[in-house]
């Protein structure tokens, strides 16, 4: 072979040989000198960063207004549950009738099945990419009465002596003010976008309880006190959220107003509607404590 032969050959081994850094000797994946290669990496290591930070916000934010683990565990589940059920699918009925596990890796799909599905959801993935979102359509406010006659049909349903449940009230517990549950402008439904909300003029904060002046003064609180909440309930269970912000408010005397999810605590599984099984979120017999939480460290 000759000479520049040997020095072309030599200074290829030279070139992968691991370099070393004192102790250390360090090398380069052999995969990463295909640039392809280096792409997808690069492209993986951007998407599974950029998941692991939306995943620790969220879990931070639910922690933030709950305090508690077990929510953390309910969220981490409810993460989970489309890879479970999609294999479990794909075990049992293969790739039919839709491809699962590509459903998991890209929920575009499924907007697209329900697109395919359900009515007024048509080209789903191109609207949403639109601020402010899309109208779906609601037949009542189009006035359109889906009935044998075409015409709305009302009914009158008499309502009982006392919206407090009978057996809480016949344990002598009495409550302090009756407690409704509601969103803030920043909200859709328990998607929580913002501390603020510009309907009731609360920034940076949603653990607040809204009451009447005359309630505050008859309970012995001032606006601004921190407080717990307790429901009352027929079944003697303690139901408490912690340190809540006192807020002087246009409400009746008698009622009370917080935000959900931070006050579904309150509510007792076995409260709901007759006939509806609705939970019963706008009427929550509470009493008020003077806040037990912990200080926080400034």
């Amino acid at each position: 072979m000759s000479a520049s032969g040997t020095r072309d050959t030599e200074e290829t081994v030279e070139e992968h040989r691991p370099r070393k850094i004192g102790p250390i000797s360090l090398s380069m994946p052999p995969a990463f000198r295909y640039r392809e290669y280096r792409n997808y990496w690069f492209g993986m290591l951007s998407a599974v960063g950029g998941f692991q930070i939306a995943m620790f916000g969220q879990f931070w934010l639910i922690h933030e207004l709950t305090g508690s683990t077990v929510y953390l565990g309910y969220v981490g589940l409810a993460n989970a549950i489309p890879a479970i059920i999609a294999g479990i699918a794909e075990a049992t009925l293969g790739k039919t009738p839709v491809d699962w596990s590509a459903l998991v890796e890209n929920y575009d799909r499924i907007r697209e099945l329900i697109q395919d599905t359900i009515p007024g959801f048509e080209n789903f993935n191109e609207r949403l990419k639109h601020p402010g979102g899309f109208y779906l359509g609601n037949p009542a406010r189009e006035r359109q009465w889906r009935t044998a006659s075409g015409r709305a049909r009302l009914a009158a349903n008499p309502l009982p002596e006392s919206l407090v449940d009978a057996q809480t009230l016949a344990g002598g517990a009495q409550p302090e003010l009756v407690l409704q549950t509601l969103r803030s402008h920043d909200q859709y439904n328990t998607t929580i976008y913002g501390l603020n909300d510009r309907y009731r003029g609360v920034h940076n904060g949603r653990k607040v309880l809204f009451a009447n002046r005359a309630d505050i003064d008859r309970l012995g609180f001032q606006p601004g006190d921190k407080i717990d909440l307790i429901s009352l309930w027929r079944d003697g269970v303690e139901r408490r959220v912690r340190d809540f912000t006192l807020l002087d408010y246009d409400v009746p005397a008698g009622q009370a107003a917080a935000y959900y999810p931070e006050t579904n605590p309150l509510v007792p599984m076995d409260s709901y509607g007759d006939g509806s099984f609705t939970p019963t979120s706008k009427f929550i017999a509470i009493r008020l404590e003077k806040s037990s939480a912990p200080a926080r460290i400034a």
